[in-house]
């Protein structure tokens, strides 16, 4: 998939002599490309309006045809092969004069991005090369290895956000048979995919038989969970059912792919477990570390094995993962008397606001926020390894 990736093309434009009856017209030729497929641009100076120029296809009579204006015109042009390229032209004139000729283009190199290589496992763009037999190359300083066709190709490892923006700039260097040194720049800027998970998480624990891998995308777009494609709804969503084999970890992944858009991928982790109650008893937590001695220091205590019990006072949820905040039980604080509890979870939790929860999980250092007075506060965090009803043990 070549999306919105500029590409450096080494070309050589002849001219050609139409003998037209009307003394000697010069048509030039160049190739042309910038964010889209290359382009044939035309150029005839004394041509008279209405003069229409046909770049021909396989057989007499076939291509594409356009106006010239002002002398000039772009036609839509395929692929050139590096080498030599005889493209067959003809002039259409407003008299009904058709006058024939054929002009040589000659393409040295071409290099270019493509960025289906994004919804690959390993995800990265690919600068490919295409050059005359026997050239040299380098991307960014280091060589790349050309095949005796003069082919090659590099990935360059990117992360993407799905719904944001790629750009990405590679300098490369090539060294032509003739001796010439040809340098540039490719670059890509498009838009990735809309992908979104709206659960289970992107971290699981379970002990069912099977989950449901829920999210949304773009409508239309083409979903694939683990290469096997996904239905879509008419507002973007998607719901994939995948059932889970015997206990322990497995990984899925979900792709997006978008007309005109760098291609999206998610990942969900899931533990199997067979039990989710007797993976909770065996959490091993600091029975020595209450919410005084965390609240005194929640830096000093990052990474240590908690367990708190409370009541949830907010709860939201998006891009798969919770954020919860809890009042915990048998507080100790001196001041304030509350003892406020910031969750997080990989996970869609389903839990509201009022539900009695055991937290179990590890201190992630302190949460800033703003409170609803505008007063700067701030309270312990912790990153919930289970988040469980506390009638469960």
């Amino acid at each position: 998939m070549l999306v919105a990736a500029v590409a450096a093309l080494g070309v050589l434009a002849a001219l050609a002599v139409l003998l037209m009856g009307r003394g000697p017209s010069e048509l030039q030729v160049e190739v042309v490309r910038g964010a889209g497929p290359e382009q044939l641009k035309v150029l005839v100076r004394e041509a008279p309006e209405g003069t229409l120029v046909r770049l021909l296809a396989s057989g007499a009579g076939e291509g594409v045809d356009r106006e010239l204006v002002a002398g000039s015109a772009l036609l839509p042009l395929g692929d050139l092969a590096v080498g030599s390229n005889a493209l067959p032209l003809e002039l259409h004139f407003p008299d009904g004069e058709v006058e024939s000729t054929r002009a040589t283009v000659q393409l040295d190199y071409r290099v270019r991005a493509d960025v289906s290589g994004l919804g690959e496992t390993g995800p990265g763009v690919d600068i490919l090369f295409e050059a005359l037999p026997g050239t040299t190359a380098t991307l960014g300083g280091e060589e790349v290895k050309l095949d005796v066709h003069g082919r090659g190709r590099v990935r360059v490892p990117v992360q993407t956000l799905p719904g944001g923006t790629l750009k990405l700039k590679r300098d490369y260097r090539l060294g032509l048979p003739g001796g010439q040194v040809a340098s540039g720049q490719v670059r890509v800027g498009t838009r990735v995919a809309p992908l979104t998970l709206r659960g289970p998480g992107v971290r699981v624990m379970t002990d069912a038989g099977e989950l449901r891998l829920e999210g949304e995308s773009a409508v239309g777009a083409n979903v694939q969970v683990e290469g096997n494609p996904v239905v879509v709804d008419a507002s973007g969503g998607f719901s994939h059912r995948v059932k889970l084999g015997p206990p322990g970890l497995r990984s899925y992944r979900i792709v997006s792919e978008v007309e005109g858009m760098a291609p999206a991928q998610l990942r969900v982790e899931v533990e199997r477990v067979s039990s989710i109650q007797a993976a909770a008893l065996g959490f091993q937590a600091d029975a020595g570390l209450d919410y005084l001695k965390l609240a005194d220091n929640p830096g000093g205590h990052a990474g240590k094995a908690v367990s708190f019990d409370g009541t949830i006072y907010s709860a939201r949820s998006a891009g798969g993962r919770s954020e919860l905040q809890m009042l915990t039980q048998r507080c100790r604080a001196r001041r304030p008397r509350r003892c406020p509890l910031w969750v997080t979870s990989e996970q869609v939790l389903g839990v509201s606001v009022g539900n009695q929860v055991r937290v179990l999980g590890n201190i992630d250092g302190v949460q800033s926020y703003v409170s609803k007075g505008g007063k700067p506060s701030s309270m312990p965090r912790v990153k919930a390894r289970f988040v469980l009803p506390l009638d469960r043990p």
